[in-house]
């Protein structure tokens, strides 16, 4: 079921009974892929980061709005290749009134309209994941931008540059164990090598998580990666309330007890 949602200077955002009460970013996001939706068949290919920037929303906010609207009925989303570098998804955006609200609507077929010089390769059920790319070694130290941004890091590389970066700021020495890899391997699901080494910079430009604390507590890397809530909360700067005790507030490593 496809609407138009331009009129004159305004923008139409149906589905108003299906999203009432839905969390603000679920709806912030269906309403700007409203706007990027073409009036005949609902169809738009904005990237992350052009949402991202548009909602004022992290992108694992955007990542997650988009995987809730799917399951809403709201949103359909395909893959787009070309040739064999992936671009941006595909996005159809449906309206559904409250009363059918429970009906479920077929996906459309991965060969759906795209522009000329982009072939749809990837069933919608198929998510490609970007680290799967083969790599030879760094040559460059893990604050490097360079690297970071590079498409060549390997998952298990990043692991392990990742505990030697944390033990280097921080003045640890931590090792790496099957414990740390599964939970950044979890963590990479939803944030980029970027993020993760921008959220650990954050964290230890605290002298608290270094130590300064009435009980000397320290920080450790099992600390900063135990969810995606405390990855988005030192992205963002969101610490943790300093008046109560550290084991309080989150899992700690105190004094003596490091994680090797």
């Amino acid at each position: 079921m496809k609407t138009a949602y331009q009129k004159n200077n305004f923008i139409i955002v149906p589905s108003k009974g299906v999203l009432r009460g839905k969390k603000s970013y679920i709806q912030v996001v269906y309403m700007w892929l409203c706007v990027y939706a073409d009036s005949d068949t609902g169809e738009c290919y904005p990237s992350i980061s052009k949402l991202t920037k548009d909602t004022a929303l992290s992108k694992s906010s955007v990542i997650r709005a988009i995987k809730d609207l799917e399951e809403l009925k709201l949103v359909s989303k395909v893959n787009r290749f070309k040739g064999n570098e992936k671009t941006t998804n595909l996005y159809t955006v449906y309206t559904l009134s409250l009363d059918v609200a429970s009906v479920s609507v077929t996906q459309p077929p991965s060969v759906s309209v795209t522009p000329p010089s982009v072939s749809v390769t990837q069933p919608p059920s198929v998510s490609v994941t970007p680290p799967s790319v083969s790599v030879t070694h760094r040559t460059q130290p893990l604050n490097s931008t360079n690297y970071i941004n590079s498409t060549s890091i390997t998952i298990t590389s990043f692991i392990k540059d990742f505990i030697e970066y944390f033990n280097l700021k921080a003045n640890t020495n931590f090792r790496v164990t099957k414990q740390k890899e599964d939970k950044i391997k979890t963590r990479l699901k939803t944030f980029t090598y970027a993020e993760i080494r921008t959220a650990t910079d954050n964290m230890l430009a605290d002298p608290f998580y270094l130590g300064k604390n009435d009980r000397n507590w320290r920080a450790s890397p099992d600390f900063l990666i135990k969810s995606d809530d405390q990855i988005e909360r030192f992205l963002n700067h969101h610490f943790m309330d300093k008046s109560k005790k550290p084991e309080e507030a989150f899992d700690v490593v105190l004094p003596g007890e490091f994680l090797n």
